[in-house]
């Protein structure tokens, strides 16, 4: 019997000292604190992923904004070729006589003034420098 009680007691030993090293559940204020923060960690992740959506947002507006500069310097570019192959006519008409006939100071005025739409057109292309030449009257 005295057996008997020395193992009960034992027993009780070991299970009084296994439940003492268990941990302990948090208290409710360390929850309250857990649940706080786990929120504001949602929040900000919620927060990145609306700006992730921003920054592609942004990609595409970009990419269409090359897009229309690529073709506006292309227009340009036209412009300034159509520009500088009619301004080679009006010198070519100026050296062939154009300007000599019943009123050659109309005729000058005009291949003046078509020159200076051209030099209009060609003035500030990006990437070009258009080299015109002056019609004899100027």
């Amino acid at each position: 019997m005295n057996r008997t009680v020395g193992m009960t007691v034992a027993c009780l030993a070991l299970c009084a000292g296994a439940f003492s090293l268990a941990p302990t559940p948090p208290a409710q204020s360390d929850l309250q604190k857990e649940v706080e923060r786990l929120r504001v960690e949602v929040a900000e992740l919620k927060n990145r992923s609306r700006a992730n959506g921003d920054l592609e947002t942004l990609r595409a507006e970009l990419k269409d904004a090359n897009q229309k500069l690529v073709e506006t310097f292309s227009y340009l570019n036209a412009q300034a070729d159509a520009a500088q192959h009619l301004n080679d006519a009006l010198l070519d008409a100026d050296k062939k006589g154009f300007t000599f006939g019943i009123n050659p100071d109309s005729r000058v005025a005009l291949l003046q003034g078509f020159q200076a739409y051209c030099e209009g057109l060609q003035k500030d292309v990006p990437g070009r420098k258009p080299e015109v030449e002056p019609v004899a009257g100027q």
